[in-house]
C-alpha cells in the first residue's frame, strides 16, 4: 500500500484530503498488490472451466495475483486507482476457502492507514525496492521510503 502511494503522490494527497476513501484504498491495495499470488488445489471431481476439462485429482494452480489484474475484469488493471473499491478481488481467496484472517487484516490496514494519513504529509521513494524471492507470497523485502511528517 505504501509503495502505491509513494509511486502516486497525488493519490496519497487525495486520501489525506478525503479519508473516507480509506476503506476503498485498502481494498484496492489488496487487489493491486495481492499478498498471496498463487495456491495449489486438488480437483475433487472433474469440472470444466474456460472450455477445458480438469480431471479429478488434478493439481490446479490458482493465480490470485493474475486474476486481480485481469483486464477483462478491471479497467486499467495495473494502475492503482484510489477510489476503484474492487469488492470482488481475490486477495483473500473466495468461498469456503476465504482467509480466516481477512476481516482482521482489513481492520488492521484501515486503522494503520487512518493514523498514518494524520501523521505523514507525503511519502517518497528513497531507493530501489527489492522483492521477496517466494513465488507464492508477494511483498517487498526492502522498501526504502522517506516519510514527510504532517
Amino acid at each position: 500500500m505504501l509503495l502505491a502511494f509513494a509511486e502516486d503522490p497525488d493519490a496519497y494527497a487525495q486520501l489525506r484530503r478525503e479519508p473516507t476513501l480509506i476503506p476503498a484504498a485498502v481494498e484496492e491495495s489488496l487487489r493491486w498488490g495481492s499478498p498471496i499470488q498463487v495456491l495449489f488445489r486438488t480437483a475433487l471431481a472433474p469440472f470444466e472451466i474456460g472450455g477445458y476439462t480438469i480431471p479429478e485429482h488434478a493439481r490446479v494452480l490458482l493465480m490470485f495475483g493474475a486474476a486481480n489484474r485481469d483486464p477483462d475484469h478491471y479497467d486499467d488493471p495495473d494502475r492503482f486507482v484510489l477510489d476503484r473499491n474492487p469488492a470482488d478481488h481475490l486477495a483473500f481467496g473466495t468461498g469456503i476457502h476465504t482467509c480466516l484472517g481477512a476481516y482482521l487484516a482489513r481492520l488492521e490496514a484501515r486503522v494503520v492507514l487512518e493514523r498514518f494519513v494524520e501523521r505523514v504529509a507525503a511519502i517518497e521513494p528513497a531507493g530501489p525496492v527489492t522483492w521477496t524471492a517466494n513465488p507464492s507470497v508477494r511483498g517487498p523485502a526492502r522498501l526504502p521510503l522517506t516519510l514527510v511528517p504532517a
